[in-house]
């Protein structure tokens, strides 16, 4: 299933951030432990009281649908705006 428009984004934004986090937190040289805490992350995440990060996702993005809040165009400032 698809994520709604703004997840992709904020999942990419995420993503890059952590990778960042991580290469910072473990040195360059340190491709064995980032392994470690990706494994460490994926369990966690597996242990998350109402199922896996995915369906919370998926859960979240019905939600949004629901209230209208699922196209964050609707309530992001256009450029110039006051």
């Amino acid at each position: 299933m698809p994520l709604a428009p703004g997840n992709e984004r904020m999942d990419a934004t995420l993503a890059r951030a952590r990778r960042r986090f991580l290469k910072d937190a473990v040195g360059l040289g340190g491709a064995v432990e980032l392994h470690a805490l990706m494994d460490t992350f994926e369990q966690e995440e597996k242990a998350l009281p109402l199922g896996d990060f995915e369906k919370m996702v998926v859960d979240v993005s019905r939600i949004e649908k629901a209230f209208g809040l699922d196209d964050l165009a609707k309530f992001t400032p256009k450029p110039g705006a006051p």
